[in-house]
């Protein structure tokens, strides 16, 4: 979808960046999906097999929800956040596979 502004040159500040309108629709012109903010957006690696049983293991050892401990003694390779992370998608994905629980626990639209 093209957007383009008629007012050439006009700008604002936005969140502390100032922003300047162009009528060029080039996607050169703007700025990249992937840099937000002067930081590159990388997109996730899958966890391989691996990550995944020390995941498990990790999981037995230390319980739910010590992420950091299971990171830094079973899975190394990732962050604590990254654990976490992939632990809130690993049980929304058992709860799946097991039940419509989680169906069940979707709040129902007021249209």
């Amino acid at each position: 979808m093209d957007r383009n502004c008629s007012e050439n040159g006009k700008s604002i500040k936005l969140f502390g960046f100032e922003i300047t309108t162009t009528t060029t629709s080039s996607a050169a012109a703007l700025t990249s999906e992937k840099d937000f903010m002067g930081r590159k957006i990388k997109k996730g690696n899958r966890w391989t097999e691996d990550e995944q049983r020390a995941f498990l293991k990790g999981l037995n050892f230390h319980g739910k929800g010590n992420w950091t401990n299971i990171a830094k003694d079973f899975v190394p390779s990732r962050t604590s956040t990254q654990v976490a992370s992939h632990a809130q998608k690993y049980f929304l994905r058992l709860l799946d596979a097991n039940s419509n629980e989680r169906k069940k626990r979707k709040k129902s639209s007021v249209f």
